[in-house]
């Protein structure tokens, strides 16, 4: 089993490829399925979210095509989990282990609860760790006005921004809940550590080809065709 039956989720041959099937659909906006009135007509909200996301470049609003390529976020934190928990179940890793037994301690210097937080807190967003992501500093070089889209991330860039008092832990570790970005990148970085291989080559080899999916990359450590995007 590829995903613990503890997590209820269930991976059939043929799934992710229906899955993608069914989401891609045929409008201008990818990752968002527009609700449409029984009229046929898009809701006013719908109206102003797409005037809102009309593409700068005229020749580039066309209809999606099935070769085109999209940006899938936080579907890869299920990919993480699932070679995470492949791992646990092979007992190279457990659970109740803290990530600081694994990763060094320079690395987690200044980030609330990564002392104490366990592997199994991160898979469900119960460390406590928080997120880079709310960060305003982040928010601006990686999301607003400060953005260069020629910055290639290194994997444990995004941790800089949660260092120190002033990114406090969400909560003690294992009482309460907060999704968090931060947990899946330090899972990232505990799967290299432990097996010695690059999370890329974990992904593919392990994940997507046995599943025959060959149209996953991940951006920004691997290549992709611009055309596509």
């Amino acid at each position: 089993e590829i995903v613990r039956e503890t997590h209820r989720q269930t991976l059939q041959p043929g799934a992710p490829h229906d899955f993608l099937a069914a989401v891609a659909v045929p409008h201008y906006l990818a990752g968002r399925a527009l609700r449409h009135r029984d009229r046929g007509e898009p809701s006013t909200r719908d109206r102003r979210s797409l005037d809102r996301r009309q593409p700068r470049n005229p020749e580039r609003h066309r209809p999606a095509r099935r070769e085109d390529l999209y940006g899938i976020g936080s579907i890869t934190k299920t990919f993480v989990a699932c070679l995470v928990e492949r791992l646990i179940d092979e007992g190279v890793l457990r659970e109740d282990e803290r990530i600081a037994e694994v990763l060094p301690p320079d690395l987690l210097d200044g980030i609330a609860n990564s002392d104490v937080a366990t592997i199994g807190q991160l898979l469900g967003h119960t460390s406590g760790i928080p997120t880079w992501e709310m960060d305003p500093r982040w928010i601006r070089i990686g999301r607003g006005a400060g953005q260069d889209p020629r910055h290639r991330w290194r994997k444990e860039e995004p941790l800089e921004y949660i260092r120190g008092e002033g990114h406090p832990a969400t909560h003690q570790a294992g009482l309460g809940y907060a999704y968090s970005n931060t947990n899946y990148t330090l899972l990232g970085l505990v799967l290299e550590r432990v097996t010695g291989q690059d999370v890329t080559t974990l992904l593919h080899d392990q994940l997507l080809a046995p599943l025959g999916i060959t149209e996953v990359r991940l951006e920004g450590f691997e290549q992709v065709d611009a055309a596509r995007t």
